[in-house]
């Protein structure tokens, strides 16, 4: 069987960048990157008030 690895990359206008967060299933990369960019939100949101904008997120199949 063939080990399939997830990264989270983060999604800016200078381009796609890749985090050091890897997961083993795409539903595990989700909800994890999910979670994290939830309390992320919640703690600009604290500094920077209603009108923050974060990077979006996604996972990537890592390839050999």
């Amino acid at each position: 069987m063939i080990k399939m690895e997830w990264v989270a990359v983060a999604i800016m206008t200078s381009g796609v960048i890749t985090t050091d967060l890897t997961f083993d299933s795409v539903d595990d990369c989700m909800t994890e990157t999910g979670k994290i960019v939830a309390d992320a939100y919640r703690a600009a949101a604290w500094e920077q008030g209603p009108d923050l904008v974060l990077p979006q997120y996604a996972c990537l199949l890592l390839d050999d």
